[in-house]
């Protein structure tokens, strides 16, 4: 009996350590659920942060940040950007200069921030409603002429600025063959 005794007392220590390795068993296999849950779960918000990223991404695309930030449209026979006349009819009189300057200087931020076009004959300098335009080669202080004028009295009429005009008009005739070159 003896025998038999000790067989029954290794058979219980046996079934205890089976039911602890049991319960362990079962507490990692929780922990393993848990731990794919979770991966589970990140996935799937990764899986929408990626799908709103291109989403976003698709969207902006699509967005021009220069017809937003420069609205160029007319007012009658005027031509405005954000409002400001930039031109007079013919038969009509500039009675505010301090709006065709900050129409012109609109018209140089926006020349000045199309990042395709690198012009060799002239550099632009928007400084808002006193902007200037220089001849390329020499872009010392004498080779800048003002985009800006006033209703003042002058000997040599506006000469200056009808020199920066005209190199306006030329860059901007030199940005319409490079942009209609590029145009399919």
């Amino acid at each position: 009996m003896r025998r038999q005794e000790v067989d029954q007392v290794q058979l219980n220590q046996v079934e205890d350590e089976l039911k602890k390795c049991r319960e362990r068993w079962k507490a990692e296999c929780a922990l393993l659920k848990y731990k794919a849950s979770r991966k589970m779960e990140n996935i799937l918000s990764l899986t929408k942060q990626i799908e709103w990223t291109r989403e976003r991404t698709r969207l902006m695309r699509s967005l021009n940040v220069v017809d937003d930030s420069f609205y160029v449209w007319h007012s009658g026979r005027s031509a405005t950007i954000n409002g400001f006349r930039i031109s007079r009819g013919v038969n009509e009189r500039v009675n505010n200069w301090n709006e065709v300057n900050a129409a012109l200087g609109q018209l140089l931020m926006l020349l000045a921030t199309t990042p395709t076009f690198e012009n060799q004959t002239t550099e632009l300098l928007p400084l808002g409603s006193t902007s200037k335009i220089a001849k390329a080669p020499d872009r010392t202080q004498y080779g800048q002429f003002p985009l800006f004028t006033d209703d003042s009295f002058s000997i040599l009429p506006k000469r200056n600025f009808n020199t920066a005009l005209s190199l306006l008009l030329r860059h901007i005739h030199e940005w319409h063959i490079k942009m209609s070159a590029s145009d399919p």
